[in-house]
């Protein structure tokens, strides 16, 4: 058996969060923050799992019927879910043991450990699924697809499939969420200047798509907040960097109103405060997919005005990450090789 080796990056929402439950287009980047597996066989009669980045120690089990898994070891007390729900659905219950390792150290913060809100799941489940699915027989095995449906195992049948189809490809997609979840590849707009910002606060995603879900919005609320995302897609296909930030300026303001009208806190987490000074600083600023912490993104077109700005988000908790555009999606290659 050769040792393989799997990424993926993750992601920042641009545009359309939210939104795209309803239809709408969403704008999303892919982040040089990259989760990797890492499969060979195992040493014993057992398949082994081990999860840097989510926590430490090292998990042996056997695969039961219905692709279900039965733990030699107890699993951490929040579980191992992710891996549960790629191994049903990439249906391996007939490998050999596979000693597998699921790092997402990258998705932390190195001072206090919490995730960064980067999409470290989506990340790891498409990693995992693909690197999985090159142990089976059949070609061309769905794998893309197959990440999508674990993915939507493990929220519960919620989320849009944005993040995985955005660690599938990389660079920046257009995507809509429909049967076929449609993405497409953008490029990023000249002269458009970005930089993302830590909160220093973790968020739960799935708590606030539960609300969402719950509220069921009326199209009063609905109607303009889709608009304006399809509105802003558009513009970020037209390319013109003066228009994208009018255009996410409305949006932004939008999607605020869409969170006090349903009750969703998208800016909790410190993001008001530096929302509203936005404008101080010539750029626009918006938290980036469920909101109530976890990351933003400010886009301007002057360097300076964002470098002052994201200064100024230092003074209220923030801190801005080494995080920049990933243009590769998944990657495969040899697990012997470094």
């Amino acid at each position: 058996m050769t040792p393989i080796k799997v990424s993926a990056p993750g992601k920042a929402i641009v545009s359309g969060e939210y939104a795209v439950l309803g239809g709408a287009p969403a704008i999303s980047m892919a982040l040089d923050r990259r989760a990797t597996v890492r499969i060979k066989a195992a040493a014993d009669a057992y398949h082994q799992v081990s999860t840097p980045g989510y926590r430490e120690g090292e998990w042996r089990f056997r695969a039961a019927d219905g692709g279900r898994l039965e733990w030699r070891d107890r699993p951490p007390a929040t579980g191992l879910g992710l891996v549960e729900a790629a191994w049903a659905r990439a249906a391996c219950d007939k490998l050999e043991p596979l000693a597998i390792t699921v790092d997402t150290t990258a998705f932390s913060d190195n001072q206090s450990g919490c995730k960064l809100g980067l999409g470290s799941s989506a990340a790891a489940m498409t990693a995992l699924v693909v690197a999985l699915c090159q142990f089976r027989d059949q070609k061309d095995f769905p794998a893309g697809a197959l990440a999508y449906r674990a993915h939507a195992d493990l929220q519960g049948g919620l989320g849009s499939g944005v993040d995985i189809s955005t660690s599938l490809r990389g660079g920046v997609i257009e995507y809509q969420m429909n049967e076929n979840a449609e993405a497409l590849h953008r490029s990023w707009p000249d002269k458009l200047l970005y930089s993302i910002v830590w909160s220093g606060r973790p968020a739960s995603t799935a708590s606030r798509l539960n609300t969402l879900n719950t509220r069921r919005p009326t199209d009063r609320t609905w109607a303009p907040f889709i608009d304006s995302a399809i509105n802003f897609a558009a513009a970020w296909v037209h390319g013109d960097a003066e228009k994208i930030l009018e255009s996410i300026r409305s949006y932004t303001s939008s999607l605020y109103h869409f969170s006090e009208a349903n009750e969703l806190d998208i800016f909790e987490g410190g993001h008001d405060n530096i929302y509203t000074m936005s404008d101080d600083h010539d750029v626009v600023y918006k938290p980036c997919g469920a909101g109530g912490g976890d990351i933003g993104i400010v886009l301007g077109t002057s360097r300076a005005a964002v470098a002052s700005f994201c200064e100024a988000a230092g003074d209220h908790g923030f801190a801005e990450l080494s995080a920049r555009l990933d243009p590769t999606g998944v990657s495969i290659s040899n697990g012997e090789q470094q």
